[in-house]
């Protein structure tokens, strides 16, 4: 049996100005979400790389993730805040805080639930359906 694969360079419409922290695959479609050290998130169509739309943070986004779709999408960065983002409104929302950078973030759709790890040696649950923290662990040393 032979396997072929082919790859095939992307350069990003209007790519970010400074370095990129995290590349995300949409759930269900082929759209891109990018976080950068340029304080930016930002929602490609991979098929037509085109960038669809862009929101900052007050300093650098250390990482981005999808909600259940592609019309929600969440980030958190060194300004200590987690945000959502609805790219058909353009509304962005602010989901909560930790007293030091978000390092990541990561959403669960069977539980409707945003997790975020910060620099605050702390991990927070959020319930998407509430917006409100239901959870926070405390943990022994910085979330990477």
């Amino acid at each position: 049996s032979h396997i072929t694969c082919t790859m095939v360079d992307v350069e990003l419409a209007s790519p970010p100005m400074d370095g990129i922290t995290r590349v995300r695959f949409a759930p269900s479609s082929d759209d891109l979400l990018v976080s950068s050290w340029d304080s930016s998130a930002r929602l490609y169509s991979e098929s037509g790389n085109e960038m669809l739309r862009r929101w900052s943070h007050r300093s650098a986004a250390l990482d981005c993730a999808f909600g259940s779709d592609a019309n929600e999408c969440y980030s958190g960065g060194l300004d200590c805040r987690v945000i959502r983002y609805e790219p058909t409104t353009g509304q962005e929302v602010l989901v909560g805080e930790h007293s030091k950078a978000v390092r990541c973030v990561e959403y669960s759709a069977a539980q409707g639930i945003l997790c975020s790890g910060s620099w605050d040696a702390s991990v927070k649950l959020w319930d998407m359906r509430s917006a409100q923290s239901v959870s926070t662990l405390e943990v022994s040393d910085r979330v990477y």
